[in-house]
């Protein structure tokens, strides 16, 4: 267990895996807690005395964590904050109840770069976009655990239809242009409704994780764009999608 004693001396230090914590308000809170929890013996289950393996749901972690936390987030923040932690590689899971610790004094072999400033806990992180801008073997290992192993998401394949339709058109309205962003338990041909959240939760979510910018597309109001490529049907404050190589 001495090494989880230096994990968190090395989160409270001045060190890329620290500066990385600080990039996402509440993570350092979350890790810290599940550490404390490692650390009382009646929280933790040890793996042939190898790695610690902490029992938990985001509710537990939310009622251990500091008070400050909780003046501010709730439990479905910190699955969120959880998910992000393993897509930094700083924490396993081992099955849909449990996590594996990992020794962070080689955190420069991980990948912490994966969360940037754009990430915020009170935004869903999603199996569909760490698929689409990873793989899928990635969004298994980030999902898998806290979901009782039921990933019951659409596969990566809905960014990439999206990614035609915005650079067909050079710019569309958000409304237009995530019909393709369904739950798979739509039927074929159905759009949910917008006002659902779940298309632009998922928008939200290839936002943050770095999949728009990646493929050059722009989110946000069509003033962003130089006035001559915007559609005449679409205002200067409408919500869009668009080719970035449009943008002012």
């Amino acid at each position: 267990m001495k090494y989880i004693e230096n994990n968190l001396s090395l989160i409270n230090g001045i060190n890329q895996l620290s500066e990385m914590l600080d990039k996402v308000y509440g993570l350092r809170d979350i890790y810290s807690t599940i550490c404390e929890m490692a650390l009382d013996s009646t929280k933790y289950e040890d793996t042939g005395g190898i790695l610690p393996v902490v029992k938990l749901d985001a509710d537990k972690v939310l009622s251990l964590s500091p008070q400050r936390y909780h003046n501010t987030f709730n439990a479905n923040d910190t699955e969120n904050g959880i998910r992000m932690l393993m897509l930094a590689g700083i924490l396993d899971s081992l099955n849909p109840s449990q996590v594996v610790i990992k020794d962070l004094t080689y955190y420069d072999q991980l990948p912490i770069d994966r969360i940037n400033n754009n990430f915020s806990i009170k935004h869903k992180l999603t199996y569909m976009a760490v698929a689409a801008m990873y793989d899928y073997d990635t969004a298994v290992a980030v999902f898998y655990g806290l979901t009782g192993g039921n990933l019951g998401e659409p596969s990566g394949n809905q960014p990439i239809i999206l990614e035609c339709e915005v650079m067909n058109a050079g710019v569309l309205l958000v409304e237009n242009s995530i019909r393709v962003l369904v739950p798979s338990t739509v039927p074929f041909g159905k759009c949910p409704s917008v006002k659902a959240g779940y298309s632009l939760e998922q928008l939200d979510a290839l936002k943050m994780v770095g999949w728009l910018d990646a493929k050059g597309i722009g989110y946000g109001p069509a003033s962003d764009i130089n006035s001559k490529y915007i559609p005449d049907n679409i205002l200067a404050t409408d919500t869009v999608l668009y080719d970035k190589a449009l943008a002012k």
